[in-house]
């Protein structure tokens, strides 16, 4: 349980860290349109409304939000293939389900 308790922590933290972040995208949003009100009212100057819009841009580029999957751990093993279906590609690191099969019954 104490895995699963983690888990919820982690996901209520990157859920804080989001709306941290919108709200910041939606402050530089509305300090550009005040920028570009003022300029267009002859309040402000072009360099203001510049430097506005490059803040909410740099604040677009920044998504340190990710997801993360727990995995199971992974078990090194050697797989040999009778036959691979056509067009299917095999490539290192894949995932896949096996299925072993032992004396007629099978099992994944």
């Amino acid at each position: 349980m104490r895995g699963v308790a983690a888990q919820v922590t982690s996901l209520r933290a990157l859920d804080a860290q989001q709306a941290s972040i919108e709200s910041t995208l939606d402050s530089a949003r509305d300090a550009s349109r005040l920028a570009e009100s003022g300029y267009r009212n002859g309040i402000t100057e072009f360099l203001d409304v510049l430097a506005a819009q490059n803040a909410q841009f740099a604040q677009q580029e920044v998504n340190p939000i990710f997801t993360w999957v727990r995995l199971a751990q992974r078990v090194p093993v050697r797989v040999h293939l009778d036959r691979v279906p056509p067009g299917v590609h095999l490539a290192a690191g894949m995932t896949c389900t096996v299925t072993l099969q032992t004396n007629g019954n099978a099992r994944s």
